[in-house]
């Protein structure tokens, strides 16, 4: 199931212990209230959708591999949407489904090797005491306020060397994301389309699987 372009993105971003190092000791203080202004936001809200798209370019290909899909999240539950696959947790249990195979497979939340890489766990990336990053570009694109933070490892072994993230600060959220791996992968989430504060109906982030007659089940669940 992994083979799925878009989950492989997700555990790429997934792998990421964000750390960061700049040309300095010292994170950038403005880039850093930035990062608490979009913080701030998503924190205070019950629950959000986010479409988004997922690139991915490797030194070979000649043209990159996308996904799009939409990550709507509410505590600790959350469901991602693609084409090819969906995602549900509800904070408990995460199922993974291919609707062109009918088969699922069930992990435990806290399964490392499940941790998808939500945008608000990106959004948090200037917490880690792994990184520091700094403000490394500032401008204009249709009306939009744009300012690009860059992150650096300081862990001289990790896979990539640094992460670039667009926000947007008329509306205080995040454009994109891009990571920069030393093999030459690239990998870029783009986000747009919030939507705040909505309900959803009970069972919405559970896998029900009377719904899917017939549907394979692996369960890896300790």
């Amino acid at each position: 199931m992994k083979n799925s372009m878009s989950i492989l993105a997700f555990l790429l971003l997934a792998q990421i212990t964000f750390a960061q190092k700049t040309f300095t000791e010292e994170s950038d203080p403005r880039a850093t209230t930035i990062l608490n202004k979009v913080n701030k936001q998503f924190e205070n809200l019950t629950s959000y959708e986010l479409d988004f798209s997922v690139s991915m370019t490797t030194p070979d290909s000649q043209k990159p591999q996308t996904e799009k899909g939409k990550f709507i999240r509410q505590g600790a539950q959350y469901r991602v949407i693609t084409h090819d696959q969906k995602i549900y947790c509800d904070g408990q249990n995460i199922w993974i489904f291919t609707p062109k195979s009918n088969e699922v497979q069930i992990n435990d939340a806290d399964d490392d090797d499940t941790d998808f890489v939500s945008p608000d766990k990106l959004f948090n990336l200037y917490k880690s005491e792994d990184y520091l990053y700094h403000i490394s570009n500032e401008y204009k694109e249709k009306n939009k306020k744009l300012v690009e933070i860059e992150f650096k490892p300081t862990d001289r072994m990790s896979e990539f060397f640094k992460i670039k993230m667009v926000i947007n600060q008329n509306i205080n959220q995040p454009q994109s994301v891009k990571i920069f791996y030393k093999d030459g992968l690239r990998v870029t989430m783009k986000l747009s389309g919030l939507k705040k504060n909505k309900t959803y109906p009970k069972g919405f982030f559970s896998f029900d699987k009377a719904k899917f007659p017939g549907v394979k089940v692996e369960d890896l669940r300790l």
